[in-house]
């Protein structure tokens, strides 16, 4: 009887062992499967962000391209207006303040429509002795128009042009970044120069209407 219970307790023993070694092999089949499971999730979130990352930048160069576009056409197309932020006049007065005026509040402004061109300033931000403009807008005409396109993200395109007309004769030059950007350079014959700075922006879509005559 000894014998047979002394067996019944080995074998229950061995039965024992089994199941632990089991028990601890599923239980590392777990964590394996839920360790394989985060990596994968890692991957497809990493994916996903990639994803999404590579739609951003392909979504902001084509409004890059759209807006080179825009900016390319209104220049050749001569439709667009110089909305001015800031001015500078190597004529100004020795009592005025040198250097760049503010002038974002204003409205102030050279626009052009075809083969005519209009300038607006306002009498509280412009102050000058040698300039011969006293009532504004000024309208004229331009000729010849030149472009030229340069690969340089800080000047994309130089436009020069002639006004005549009411205006006068001044040589003007327009330097344009790829954002927009407008530096414009009236010159008299004497070197005396008119420097408008602001954006350029299409004529429809400008906040200010210019009137041309």
């Amino acid at each position: 009887m000894y014998i047979a219970v002394y067996k019944l307790i080995n074998l229950f023993t061995k039965y024992i062992n089994v199941m632990k070694n089991f028990i601890i092999l599923f239980c590392l089949s777990l964590v394996g499967a839920a360790a394989y499971s985060q990596k994968e999730n890692s991957k497809e979130i990493r994916a996903s962000e990639i994803l999404d990352q590579n739609q951003k930048n392909e979504a902001k160069k084509a409004e890059q391209d759209a807006a080179k576009t825009g900016l390319e056409a209104m220049i050749i197309s001569r439709q667009y207006i110089l909305e001015v932020s800031f001015m500078s006049d190597q004529s100004r007065n020795l009592l005025s303040a040198p250097g760049r005026v503010d002038v974002r509040s204003s409205n102030n402004y050279f626009a052009i429509k075809g083969d005519k061109m209009v300038l607006q300033l306002e009498t509280n931000t412009y102050q000058t002795s040698n300039w011969p403009f006293n009532n504004f807008p000024v309208n004229g005409n331009i000729s010849p128009y030149d472009v030229q396109k340069l690969k340089n993200p800080d000047v994309g395109y130089v436009i020069t042009f002639l006004t005549n007309g009411r205006i006068g004769a001044y040589s003007v030059k327009i330097q344009v970044s790829a954002s927009g950007k407008a530096d414009l350079r009236m010159e008299l014959n004497n070197g005396v120069s008119l420097n408008l700075y602001g954006v350029l922006v299409p004529l429809g879509q400008s906040r200010i209407k210019p009137i041309f005559n």
